[in-house]
């Protein structure tokens, strides 16, 4: 026969029944077969009936597939928030891009009038030397020929 149980084993028994372990659990916890302890929990009348153990199972299955629908809400919404994000980043390099073209054009004429008007202040090239006199012999030119 088997050793006896005492009051803390018990005791034990039925708080870790009530913590959810399996029969199986609990003896390997204890020390003890696994058919004695089911023996116990039923003369005990402690909960062993499968039926709530399936029935807390279902409720957490229930509560984990409700988050897991709640996190791909979410992950959805992420996804929409960062294409969106993404698309209004594209406009914004657009808008950049325009507005660093313009500044560009805008000066090169301030720098070719500022030479024109301050030639001291620049080192002007052979090639640019030659297109201004190139520039100066056509209007030359035209005047001549007009005239």
């Amino acid at each position: 026969m088997g050793d006896r149980y005492s009051r803390e084993d018990l005791e034990r028994i039925e708080a870790l029944g009530a913590e959810g372990l399996t029969s199986r659990e609990i003896a390997s916890q204890l020390g003890r077969s696994e058919a004695g302890i089911r023996n116990i929990r039923y003369r005990l009348k402690l909960k062993t009936d499968m039926r709530d153990c399936l029935q807390t199972m279902r409720m957490e299955r229930d509560a984990l597939d409700h988050t897991i629908a709640d996190l791909n809400r979410t992950r959805s919404k992420l996804t929409y928030d960062i294409e969106d994000l993404q698309g209004r980043r594209a406009k914004i390099a657009e808008l950049l891009f325009r507005d660093e073209e313009s500044l560009k054009e805008r000066l090169i004429i301030a720098l070719s009038k500022l030479k024109d008007q301050k030639p001291e202040l620049f080192y002007i090239s052979a090639e640019e030397q030659i297109g201004k006199i190139a520039a100066q012999l056509v209007v030359s030119s035209l005047k001549w020929l007009v005239s």
